[in-house]
């Protein structure tokens, strides 16, 4: 062979050496988000003490992962609603910002003398900058499996794949299981070759057909496995029914659910393990929002401002430990390890860019910080202890709402009454002592950072029915 052919060989394919070289050193992610899944539906306590939940659910392969890696018992949701949070976690932006602070399709209800806030009802628009979309870009398979609404029926954001998903599963416009849409014979049951199978088990076993093609291909992958469970209706999952003897009714069906969602979990952990590559998978566990059945000792369920409503079990683990892969050493997770530090939704798209190696084009539009030096507790930039959440919407049983936390000190405004409450996390989890009144400079301080950031962020906000003026938080008066 002589020199200019072996040259123009090595020119022509070198690129595509690269690309398939390049692609082998990017880890896998799974994004594992549960529905209305709230802080104690868990064997893994999330609290310093087990609770009478931790031990009538079983869940042992979220305790597994928990202690494959680490638990971030202060994680939060971008909203206490669904819509607004799964936004978040595609665009790294704040509901205020994304635009969305509900439910897709509908402002809400309204009071007797109270709009609800007017929002981007269509959800995610072909502009939005979007988490598949960029690792897609990166060189990853990127698949939507479950629950998407990231739009309303008919909008742009309501197919997965016109966001960067290269292929769905049951995935569309929805907020609900639908499975008698799909041959079920009821919501949580699909029609599959003549079997009803359960939602759960049908989103695990695409999961796993997913993965096989992409190990088939040698190609790094991003699947955001979204569990319909454990959204309304409350049905029972006949599999685990058995399990729980001394439970009935509602109380069953939320146990068979949670259990349900808990062996997709540990059947997509083994199929990581069978197919050689648990080691070079990153897996993080989360839910939209809060619960809406028990989440004590916190105070509040879904839709509500309080810790309820934003938190839900969080965890992040590799599949398996392996300190010689370059993504491990550079994201060293120690297992079992509990971190109470906060984080929020809108922080996954900057971090898991990171985590794949590449970038967002215009990082200014990013709320979310990059948590990487925090999910692996090393030195360096750590994001703010502050969050802020805009929730101006009526919805079941509270009504709009805001709030903001500062280094475990949080501020809630309540717009149907015209009141703000302010807690000490540190010392009062279940935010059941107002101390408004006893730390007034503190109260008008965080105040003044929710009204300024609202203003600046040209928020959206409730109306007076009569006026159709706009109802806007104003620094409280201590009496």
């Amino acid at each position: 062979m002589n020199l200019k052919y072996a040259i123009a060989l090595l020119v022509l394919f070198l690129p595509s050496f690269i690309s398939a070289q390049d692609n082998e050193n990017k880890p896998n992610i799974i994004f594992f988000i549960t529905d209305d899944y709230g802080w104690q539906d868990s064997s893994e306590a999330m609290w310093t003490k087990r609770t009478k939940l931790n031990d009538r659910f079983k869940t042992p392969n979220m305790e597994k992962l928990a202690d494959m890696g680490v638990t971030f018992p202060n994680a939060y949701s971008a909203s206490c609603v669904c819509s607004a949070s799964r936004i978040s976690i595609l665009t790294g932006q704040d509901p205020v910002n994304h635009g969305t602070t509900f439910i897709t399709g509908t402002n809400g209800k309204n009071s007797e003398t109270m709009l609800s806030a007017e929002q981007d009802n269509e959800g995610i628009q072909k502009e939005d900058v979007l988490l598949p979309s960029l690792l897609q870009k990166a060189g990853y398979r990127t698949t939507c499996i479950g629950k998407a609404h990231f739009g309303s029926k008919g909008s742009f954001g309501a197919d997965p794949l016109n966001l960067g998903f290269q292929h769905k599963y049951y995935a569309d416009h929805n907020g609900t299981p639908r499975g008698k849409n799909h041959g079920g014979r009821d919501a949580y049951h699909i029609n599959k070759n003549g079997e009803q199978v359960h939602y759960s088990e049908a989103i695990t076993r695409a999961a796993k057909s997913e993965i096989d093609t992409a190990v088939n291909n040698k190609t790094p992958f991003f699947l955001y496995v979204s569990h319909y469970a454990i959204h309304t209706p409350i049905l029972t999952d006949p599999r685990f029914a058995k399990n729980y003897p001394n439970l009935s009714g509602q109380d069953l069906a939320y146990a068979t659910l949670i259990e349900g969602a808990d062996k997709s979990l540990g059947d997509i952990m083994n199929h990581l393990k069978k197919r050689g590559i648990a080691e070079n998978t990153f897996i993080i566990w989360t839910a939209d929002n809060g619960g809406l059945w028990d989440n004590k000792p916190l105070k509040g369920l879904k839709n509500d401002a309080l810790e309820g409503g934003h938190r839900s079990p969080n965890f992040v683990a590799w599949g398996k430990q392996d300190l010689s892969l370059i993504h491990q050493k550079n994201l060293p997770l120690v297992p079992g390890r509990i971190d109470n530090r906060p984080y929020i939704h809108q922080d996954w798209l900057p971090t898991l860019l990171k985590i794949a190696g590449t970038t967002h084009p215009n990082p200014s539009l990013l709320d979310g910080y990059d948590i990487t030096n925090l999910l692996s507790d090393k030195k360096g930039d750590i994001r703010p202890d502050l969050f802020i959440w805009h929730e101006p919407n009526f919805w079941l049983h509270s009504g709009p709402e805001s709030a903001i936390r500062e280094n475990g000190w949080k501020l809630m405004y309540f717009y149907d009454s015209n009141t703000w409450e302010l807690y000490n996390l540190n010392e009062d989890l279940g935010e059941s002592k107002n101390l408004l009144h006893q730390h007034p400079e503190k109260a008008k301080s965080l105040a003044q950072k929710l009204i300024s950031y609202l203003k600046e962020n040209n928020a959206n906000y409730p109306k007076d029915k009569k006026t159709q003026q706009n109802i806007k938080p104003t620094i409280p008066i201590s009496s």
